[in-house]
């Protein structure tokens, strides 16, 4: 047990409707920048039409960012069919901690892989996956499920993606406690550093769940904003006496922790690569608890 270790965030990276970078994220968040819009036609019979999109224009920038980045690492190619929505934008928000924390695409040739881990949650990945083939498999048809369906709905996929392209050996996990998932993870990430399990952990959470059964899920449970529909911009508003729900939005958010100081390995790796991470925050402690209303 390594309880004294200290634990420290070195990377943060985010993919939202208001920015695919964190520079961008934040300055348009103080600027008041909204990321929502009028849901697609597909939404048209449900009470909430008011969405938080990323734009479908930057998927193919998403791709081609996270190939050139990769190149060389020794990853292989990669192969998108296997990625649902919500583990794209987990592998931006996972890269931009990772450049930011001085670890770079070595990959499989890195010296810390076994000492580096992720911990990566979603809550409904996989939903609009199984909406797409559901019909066609109700009607008997076998191949209504492609060779894909199943990596694009398992909840662990974007922790595995994630790991196998950064060559991390270490403690792969995925956890699901809805809203709570993100957190969780990097909860449970502090802990595996802090007890010794690792040096590394990149931790987070995604979530692609603008579908028209999610919608209409939360919508029946009154959690979703009504009032705005014809006024977007206006619809997320949770302090104040105007508020009637949330607004179902996408993007992924992650962080880089890791043990501070740097155990010798890790120290060694930075040192050879050029890098000189620097702590942006330190995690002191973090605690569970199963209370609610």
């Amino acid at each position: 047990m390594h309880q004294s270790r200290r634990v420290v965030v070195t990377g943060i990276g985010v993919c939202t409707p208001i920015g695919l970078t964190v520079e961008t994220f934040w300055r348009n968040l103080l600027n008041g920048v909204s990321g929502l819009s009028v849901a697609p036609d597909i939404f048209h019979f449900l009470p909430s039409k008011v969405v938080g999109l990323i734009k479908e224009t930057n998927l193919e920038w998403v791709k081609t960012e996270t190939e050139r980045y990769l190149e060389g690492s020794g990853s292989g190619l990669i192969d998108w069919k296997h990625f649902s929505r919500a583990s794209l934008w987990a592998v931006l928000a996972a890269k931009q901690a990772l450049l930011q924390a001085g670890f770079h695409p070595s990959s499989h040739k890195n010296p810390i892989g076994n000492r580096a881990g992720v911990h990566f949650g979603s809550g409904m990945d996989g939903i609009l996956e199984i909406m797409n083939t559901a019909s066609g498999i109700s009607g008997g048809i076998y191949k209504a499920i492609g060779p894909h369906a199943l990596t694009r709905s398992l909840a662990n996929m974007p922790a595995g993606i994630i790991s196998r392209l950064w060559g991390m050996r270490g403690p792969c996990m995925a956890g699901n406690t809805a809203c709570a998932t993100g957190l969780h993870a990097i909860g449970d990430a502090f802990r595996l550093i802090q007890h010794g399990e690792a040096d590394l952990v990149v931790a987070g959470g995604c979530e692609a769940p603008i579908n028209p059964w999610a919608v209409a899920a939360f919508s029946r449970i009154r959690a979703l904003s009504t009032r705005f529909n014809d006024q977007p911009t206006l619809a997320s508003r949770p302090f104040d006496v105007q508020r009637n729900g949330f607004v179902i939005s996408e993007g992924a958010g992650a962080m880089v922790l890791q043990a501070w100081p740097p155990p010798d390995d890790l120290a060694a790796y930075c040192r050879a690569d050029g890098c000189a991470p620097t702590p942006i925050a330190e995690i002191i402690g973090y605690g569970r608890s199963g209370t609610n209303h």
